[in-house]
């Protein structure tokens, strides 16, 4: 898996490599805010290297964590759009996550993931993702 690129240093209040397994996780619970997404890529079509990130911060010392996943170099178009977003939403929908400044909502935030040159082909998929959403709803109906 490639290095993170954030130049941001870690949180440091613990031992993450060795230190109490309950001790991390209490850190991780009450002591952390979120911050954003970052989704480093450079094509939507297949690519090595691509990784997607959350970043927190640390309510104690002020320094980030970041939980990042390596997206499958062959995934492409819809596929990767529908990775990506399920990740997104799983690591954001844990209610008790706010939205970033100057974020609507979360189709704004996932959108402000992406190059604004994918973000019409983003948008469109979204569109088409949310048409699919309420047509499966109303067939179960």
């Amino acid at each position: 898996m490639p290095e993170c690129n954030q130049k941001t240093p870690l949180c440091q209040c613990i031992d993450w490599k060795t230190g109490d397994f309950a001790v991390g996780v209490n850190h991780l619970m009450n002591h952390f805010e979120f911050q954003r997404f970052e989704l480093e890529y450079s094509t939507l079509g297949p690519e090595e290297n691509r990784r997607l990130c959350k970043i927190d911060r640390c309510l104690i010392c002020g320094k980030r964590l970041c939980y990042g996943t390596e997206l499958y170099a062959q995934d492409s178009g819809d596929r990767l759009l529908t990775k990506i977003y399920h990740w997104v939403f799983q690591m954001w929908d844990s209610g008790r996550e706010r939205l970033p400044d100057g974020v609507n909502c979360f189709q704004d935030m996932f959108l402000s993931l992406f190059h604004e040159s994918d973000q019409d082909f983003v948008c469109e998929w979204l569109n088409h993702r949310a048409g699919s959403d309420r047509q499966a709803s109303q067939e179960g109906t």
